[in-house]
């Protein structure tokens, strides 16, 4: 595979009063691939070629295959801040996104893996705002936020047969929201706390020849939740000890778009925790 990709971009910022900023910027991207003498070969143990898998040639052991693709994309953002004060400020964007085309590389067990997925595109929309209070202890962001995908590049994965496919979905979408707090109790302990929902759907498109409308997204699960506290603890002469616990949770998802139960991973935490001692000039620990 070779694959170019050229891009040129600009953004900037005007501040249309003391506390109203507005922000926008626009990029061009040309890309281009090419892929050359691609096959696959089922061979016997001593490497001897016994068929041509792909390109699916039944004369010709070492046939091949060529593919390219040609993108150009316009995308771009805009978006406003407006600060309530020296220490809080509210925010609103609107962007569209472009992810290239892409070949299936992986491509082994039957023709229709070797293939390219059209260039995905997004718009995105986000609002939300960012303080510091009590004399900037306690940090305080929160965001909601939705994505509108046209052509997503998913892998489509056919349990029966083991291919596959790199394909695209016509539409998708995600809304969520975050909330992040971070406070630092003493000059020696901090916690933070976030937590995070995500709604996915595809909106419209088929699976392994099956409308999966309304399914779940991949890898999304909708609550995330994660935690953690940092404490530095004197110790004299011996310097000091920093110690840190942290969680996070991650609620159920799928790793297929047929939603299958058999592909499904459960709610799970993983939790961490560590202790560092170090002399006062933190030479080692």
């Amino acid at each position: 595979q070779k694959k170019t990709s050229i891009a040129a971009y600009s953004d900037a910022t005007y501040d249309l009063t003391d506390r109203l900023t507005l922000r926008g910027g626009l990029r061009y991207t040309h890309d281009r691939g090419k892929l050359r003498d691609f096959f696959a070969q089922l061979r016997a143990p001593d490497q001897t070629p016994l068929f041509n898998i792909i390109p699916g040639s039944e004369t010709d052991p070492f046939a091949t295959a060529s593919m390219d693709f040609k993108n150009d994309n316009v995308s771009g953002k805009i978006g406003v801040d407006y600060n309530l004060s020296d220490t809080a400020m509210l925010y609103a964007s609107y962007s569209r996104g472009y992810r290239g085309a892409a070949f299936n590389g992986q491509a082994f067990f039957g023709p229709d893996e070797l293939s390219v997925a059209a260039p995905e595109k997004l718009q995105a929309a986000e609002a939300g705002f960012k303080s510091e209070l009590f004399s900037r202890r306690v940090r305080l962001n929160g965001s909601a936020f939705w994505y509108g995908y046209k052509n997503q590049q998913v892998l489509d994965v056919d349990p029966n047969t083991a291919v596959q496919a790199l394909v695209n979905l016509p539409k998708s979408r995600i809304l969520g929201a975050e909330l992040d707090l971070q406070v630092r109790a003493t000059d020696s302990l901090g916690v933070s706390v976030a937590v995070g929902y995500t709604d996915s759907e595809v909106r419209r498109g088929s699976s392994q020849g099956i409308d999966i409308k309304g399914n779940r997204l991949v890898s999304a699960p909708r609550f995330t939740l994660s935690s953690s506290v940092d404490w530095s603890i004197p110790l004299g002469q011996w310097g000091a000890a920093d110690a840190r616990v942290d969680a996070a949770y991650a609620s159920k998802q799928y790793y297929d778009l047929l939603n299958r139960a058999t592909t499904t991973q459960g709610g799970y935490w993983l939790v961490n925790s560590r202790i560092r001692m170090h002399p006062d000039d933190d030479r080692y620990g």
